[in-house]
C-alpha cells in the first residue's frame, strides 16, 4: 500500500529478515521511511482488531461502535466498512479517519 497513507502513530505489519511478522506502531516521520524499506501490509479491519480499538459489538446492527463512530460488518463476506466512508479497510485507514474526524488518536492494544 502507498507509503502517502502511513502517518506518524499507525499501527502496521512488518515482516522482518527472519521471517517473523510484527505489528508495530509508526512513532515517526522517519520510521515511515524505513518501514517503505521492508516488507509491509496493512492491518484489516476484522472484529477482532475493532475490538482491539475499544468498539463494541452491536450485534442488533451488525455493526461496531465507539462513541459516534460506527463500523459495519458484513460476516458472509468477512468485511468491515463505514458508511458513506470509501476505502476503509485496514486499521491505518480507520485509524485517520477517527483522527481527522474527532482530532484524537485512535487507542489500539495489540
Amino acid at each position: 500500500f502507498p507509503s502517502h497513507d502511513i502517518r506518524v502513530g499507525n499501527y502496521i505489519e512488518i515482516e522482518q529478515y527472519n521471517h517473523i511478522r510484527n505489528i508495530v506502531r509508526i512513532c515517526s516521520g522517519s520510521e515511515i521511511d524505513q518501514v517503505i524499506k521492508l516488507r509491509h501490509t496493512p492491518i484489516p479491519l476484522t472484529p477482532e482488531i475493532l475490538g482491539k480499538c475499544g468498539f463494541v459489538s452491536n450485534p442488533y446492527q451488525d455493526r461496531y461502535e465507539l462513541g459516534d463512530i460506527y463500523v459495519n460488518y458484513c460476516g458472509i463476506r468477512n468485511i468491515c466498512w463505514i458508511e458513506n466512508v470509501p476505502h476503509i479497510e485496514y486499521l491505518h485507514q480507520l485509524q485517520n479517519y477517527v483522527y481527522i474526524n474527532t482530532n484524537k488518536e485512535l487507542t489500539f492494544k495489540p
